[in-house]
């Protein structure tokens, strides 16, 4: 798993293969807390926070074109993944406030 593929010009690692993987296990973690959080937006927000983490993380041993923004040098999917992890964050941190909880729109008489 570790080595690089060698039949390319440029060694790379495996990356879509390491994203199935985190995905998968995102997933279900995604899917044991499901229960837990009665309010809309929030499971969501987690999503985009971990996936957004996710893509940060793989982007460091991709090969792909760096820009020059305020001296730092991100790719182009690293920009995409901060505001995924901004807005999960955003989401997960005000859901409460904009949405109501499911405990009061489902309730039956």
């Amino acid at each position: 798993w570790d080595d690089y593929c060698t039949h390319l010009a440029q060694n790379v690692f495996p990356t879509p293969l390491y994203e199935i993987i985190v995905c998968i296990g995102l997933f279900f973690f995604l899917w044991s807390i499901r229960k837990k959080i009665n309010v809309p937006g929030k499971l969501f927000g987690v999503y985009l926070f971990v996936n957004g983490l996710e893509r940060v993380l793989i982007e460091q041993i991709r090969v792909n074109t760096k820009y020059d923004i305020f001296g730092f040098h991100p790719t182009q999917a690293e920009i995409i993944a901060v505001l995924l992890m901004l807005s999960g964050a955003l989401l997960f941190w005000k859901s409460k406030d904009w949405f109501k909880p499911y405990t009061s729109v489902l309730k039956h008489n």
